[in-house]
């Protein structure tokens, strides 16, 4: 990672083991957006992805197995994705995709061992409690890969600047009655149906 390759380096992320970072620049003779990681023992680099041209790329987060990144390559459309992929670039998947039933438009992200938290908004033409930013939080099912989204709070307020803590749970600003208000979570809601 050389601050003199050419690219304007982004959106770096450390769990203390590994760097992850997106970088963006002329490759040869094209302009190029990547996912890059780093073993901080080994000064090992790689690439995790390369973007689509045209793809905005957003905030990253690391754990001990799986690297995370928000990425938008249908642009104006008012979503984003919420990618992961392991250390090595395996197993690339959509936790949450750009588009279909539940896109999300997801502006911050914050990372645990078991779960993945979101800062997002539903994209919708009228004003309704989901609007404002919500606490959406991923977590694995049963173990597995398969992952279960569920809301972190029902409050009605705008939710914003999550931290996550140990496990599931979160803190963050919660705009509910008006001012500012610190609020930690051990675990989600649910669906707030």
């Amino acid at each position: 990672m050389s601050p003199n390759d050419g690219r304007y380096h982004v959106n770096p992320a450390t769990d203390g083991r590994t760097v992850v970072w997106q970088a963006h620049g002329a490759d040869i003779l094209e302009y190029e957006s990547t996912t890059r990681v780093i073993d901080v023992a080994t000064g090992e680099e790689s690439v995790i992805q390369t973007a689509a041209p045209g793809t905005a790329l957003g905030p990253t987060a690391v754990t001990g197995s799986h690297v995370y990144w928000l990425l938008d390559e249908i642009g104006q459309n008012g979503t984003t994705a919420l990618r992961r992929a392991g250390l090595d670039g395996s197993g690339v998947t959509d936790l949450s995709p750009e588009t279909g039933p539940g896109a999300l438009n997801v502006a911050a992200l914050t990372v645990s061992e078991e779960a993945v938290t979101v800062v997002a908004r539903t994209p919708s033409a009228e004003l309704r409690n989901e609007s404002p930013a919500k606490l959406r939080q991923f977590a694995p099912r049963g173990g597995g890969d398969d992952m279960v989204r569920s809301r972190v709070s029902c409050n009605r307020g705008e939710q914003l600047s999550a931290a996550a803590a140990a496990g599931t749970q979160v803190l963050w600003l919660d705009g509910t009655t008006g001012i500012s208000n610190v609020v930690i979570r051990t675990r989600p809601t649910g669906t707030c149906a």
